[in-house]
């Protein structure tokens, strides 16, 4: 793979660039421009790295990843023929190569982190089911008894840290799913301020949640307010977290709060309340 594509596919998974469309021959019979395995990446701004042949079929391919990327569509497939012969519908290039090609088309997205800060109870279920859920989860706490390798499944990546000390030094994207649920409640004090210091609403990610009751909520809100962090900040933060579903297991809350990020993802949550399925 040509070495542009792989820069600006990092740039992308890190969120430093906007979605791309990687296109990717797959299928080529007779005379063709590109072989099966060339590959090309289109960026929202219409430029490329690498090509799927050029000419007729390069402008078709961009096309149609520029639609993709403007539907938000994932994955399509596509087949096109370069005979002079044929000179409609979806498979017609124009071209006169005499062969065809087939081209699987993909959504290029930064990868959705969802770093839980606490292992306990309910972060040991909620950090594995975020996981299955499709994010790439990232668990932090600092007991040594809570970060054994492999306690919450091949898809966590366990951080052994004071929460607060890592809060203090994250990066944050704003595709990034946060929650704060340490076993201490100055720990989730301390990594909540650490996470909005010098955060502006256009930099906040797309969730942050807190747990917490109502008391321990207004008490720690009010500190942060008193100690610079804009009210407008703390209003963006989920807290106390989770949908209201009703019981209240480790694990009962856990899919409460998964239920709440994806509908927040999937922007699915208006005047408080989940829109209903139809």
């Amino acid at each position: 793979m040509e070495q542009s594509i792989i820069a600006k596919l990092a740039a992308v998974q890190a969120g430093n660039a906007p979605n791309a469309v990687m296109v990717v021959v797959v299928a080529t019979s007779d005379s063709a421009p590109q072989s099966p395995g060339a590959r090309m990446l289109v960026m929202a701004d219409g430029t490329t790295h690498g090509t799927v042949g050029g000419g007729a079929i390069e402008k078709l391919a961009i096309d149609h990843a520029g639609e993709m990327l403007n539907r938000n569509i994932e994955t399509d497939f596509k087949s096109y023929d370069m005979d002079s012969e044929v000179k409609q519908g979806d498979r017609a290039t124009g071209m006169m190569c005499g062969g065809s090609m087939s081209l699987y088309y993909e959504l290029v997205a930064p990868e959705e982190r969802f770093i839980v800060y606490g292992c306990g109870h309910i972060g040991s279920i909620l950090a594995p089911l975020a996981s299955k859920c499709g994010f790439h989860v990232v668990a932090v706490d600092h007991r040594t008894e809570m970060c054994e390798s492999g306690r919450l499944g091949p898809g966590v990546d366990i951080q052994c840290i004071l929460p607060q000390d890592h809060a203090e030094k994250l990066e944050i994207r704003p595709t990034d799913t946060i929650v704060i649920m340490t076993h201490n409640h100055q720990f989730d004090a301390a990594v909540l301020e650490n996470l909005l210091r010098g955060l502006k609403m256009e930099t906040m990610p797309r969730y942050i949640g807190m747990i917490g009751s109502k008391k321990k909520v207004k008490v720690i809100l009010q500190r942060l307010n008193e100690n610079g962090i804009a009210q407008s900040i703390l209003d963006a933060v989920h807290t106390p977290i989770g949908l209201k579903i009703g019981g209240g297991s480790p694990g009962e809350i856990a899919v409460s709060v998964i239920a709440e990020v994806i509908a927040v993802k999937h922007d699915k949550i208006q005047d408080g309340a989940v829109q209903a399925m139809c």
